[in-house]
């Protein structure tokens, strides 16, 4: 496993294989991840515990406390998570490669 300290909290990298990816996103409480999208990476969300809003493409998907079920996001979608509480999501996907991120707005820490 490998940890990455984010803006946002941290990611928690289980596996990055060349057929798959599992992550643990640990996202602080008024934080929000990057505007972003993947142009090859199919990822889906769950959230495991706390409250997240997603907003992809046009929409927002609330996701409160593991009762929204997960979400699939498929490459080319415009996304960026905030958490309404301290929250970790499990994120299952397609390979992980930093190349195939296209940053539109950066990331906020819960103190910005």
């Amino acid at each position: 496993m490998k940890e990455v300290i984010k803006k946002w909290g941290k990611e928690v990298i289980i596996v990055n294989e060349p057929e798959y990816c599992g992550k643990l996103l640990y996202v602080d409480k008024g934080a929000s991840g990057s505007l972003h999208y993947h142009p090859k990476k199919k990822e889906t969300f769950y959230l495991l515990e706390g409250m997240i809003n997603l907003e992809y493409d046009d929409a927002l998907f609330k996701m409160f406390e593991s009762l929204a079920g997960s979400i699939t996001l498929l490459p080319n979608t415009v996304h960026r998570f905030t958490a309404i509480l301290d929250s970790i999501l499990l994120e299952i996907s397609t390979y992980h490669d930093d190349d195939d991120v296209v940053r539109l707005e950066p990331s906020r820490s819960a103190n910005e």
